[in-house]
């Protein structure tokens, strides 16, 4: 009989890794509740938008090791290695949300046996193991180190390329006890090829929100250093460019704003720790600020732009290139293309939406022709930098705007030769 392993949440993480599984020769069944996906799953029509992923899901489902289902009792029943891929959201008040992870945990509450093994790999704020994870199995009577095992594995991939970075990227892996470490170790070396790392569960969990922590204050200093050098008239692509030459510098890019699941909540699962020790993570904080600020300073510029070039805001026509929160992903979560939009829309006369992987529009006018979307435009704005705007001949688009029109470059990809006097960079 062959191995089987539950894997509880089958989105963006959830997938690859069950998939990553099921190639590796275990039966692995998904528990999701979303009958879409699962359809989507199961009938090998999931979109390409992770490289490989499609093909990969595809070979698992038809060997029949991969099967994802609505049925609690299908997928849990007789499992003995639980992973629990589920989000964890913050609310209006940015403090954690996990109703998910505690709804996951009862359910697999109902199927466990003496020995079976439960891996989280959702992202938790420090603690969520020793004093919620570990507490709640434990009041089934079995004892976490003895007669059952846990692990937190941190998960830590990238949009585009999370199957490759599933099964290769090194891991970081916490436990209570040596037994539950072992099992984790030789679980994982199954899929993966990196190093695989251990440690406790406390300093795995911060491990992942430090990552994160790090890239949201490093974007956060490249934005007000984009705000400075801007009122300086000083190009800040340029300034990041010949800086990062220098081996131990790497400033990353500024933009309009942070997105998707893991920058825009991660922080502040640190912030929440801090307070309840009564300490103030000031510079933390202040990079949360920082970005959230973004698009309405992105929003403040197309204004600008639309006075200096003598067009009122209620008569202008504005093309929104991009709404997925950052280049070559579909992934629209916590996108600052939202807030933009939908302040825009109140102001402006017509905003139409372009985007190639998404359908989204945030309530704009949807545009599939790059042309049309365009044509008599009086701002395009690019909110990200999809690898088909980079292919952009700036100079056509211009043509095809309104005589008085502006280029709101926030991704910077247009090209130099459309960089005249009307463009205009975040």
């Amino acid at each position: 009989m062959k191995d089987k392993i539950s894997v509880i949440g089958v989105g963006y993480i959830g997938l690859p890794l069950a998939t990553a599984f099921a190639s590796s020769g275990f039966e692995v069944i998904g528990l999701d509740v979303n009958q879409e996906t699962i359809d989507r799953i199961n009938s090998g029509t999931i979109d390409d938008s992770e490289p490989g992923l499609s093909k990969m899901v595809n070979k698992a489902v038809e060997s029949g090791n991969l099967k994802v289902t609505i049925d609690t009792d299908e997928a849990l029943r007789n499992t003995h290695i639980f992973i629990v891929c589920v989000q964890t959201p913050i609310n209006d008040d940015y403090e954690s949300n996990l109703d998910y992870l505690k709804n996951a945990l009862m359910l697999i509450t109902k199927y466990l046996d003496k020995g079976d093994f439960i891996v989280i790999e959702s992202t938790i704020p420090p603690g969520t193991m020793e004093f919620f994870v570990k507490p709640f199995l434990e009041e089934t009577s079995l004892k976490v180190g003895s007669n059952l095992f846990l692990a937190y594995c941190c998960e830590n991939v990238f949009p585009t390329n999370i199957l490759e970075e599933t099964m290769n990227n090194d891991k970081i892996i916490g436990s209570f006890d040596a037994k539950s470490s072992k099992l984790a170790v030789e679980l994982y070396s199954r899929i993966n090829k990196g190093t695989i790392r251990t440690t406790d569960t406390k300093t795995a969990e911060l491990v992942k929100i430090s990552e994160n922590v790090f890239r949201d204050v490093n974007i956060a200093l490249a934005n007000e250093m984009a705000i400075i050098f801007k009122k300086m008239g000083v190009d800040i692509r340029q300034i990041i460019k010949l800086s990062n030459y220098n081996k131990r510098v790497n400033i990353h890019n500024p933009g309009c704003g942070v997105g998707g699941s893991c920058l825009p909540k991660d922080p502040y699962f640190l912030i929440n720790a801090a307070n309840k020790y009564g300490i103030e993570l000031k510079l933390i904080e202040t990079a949360r600020k920082v970005n959230n600020s973004m698009p309405d300073y992105t929003l403040n510029i197309i204004k600008q732009s639309l006075d200096d070039v003598g067009i009122q805001k209620s008569d202008a026509i504005i093309t929104i290139f991009g709404v997925t929160y950052k280049g070559d992903v579909v992934d629209i979560r916590n996108s600052p293309a939202k807030e933009i939009i939908e302040k825009l829309l109140p102001i402006m006369k017509e905003v139409r939406v372009h985007d190639f992987l998404s359908t989204e529009t945030f309530g704009g006018k949807k545009s599939n022709n790059l042309n049309d979307s365009v044509t008599g435009s009086n701002c395009v704005v690019i909110l990200n930098n999809h690898a088909g705007y980079r292919k952009i001949d700036f100079r056509k688009i211009v043509s095809n705007m309104a005589k008085k029109s502006v280029i709101v470059d926030t991704a910077d990809i247009v090209n130099i030769e459309a960089r005249k006097e009307n463009y205009v960079s975040i």
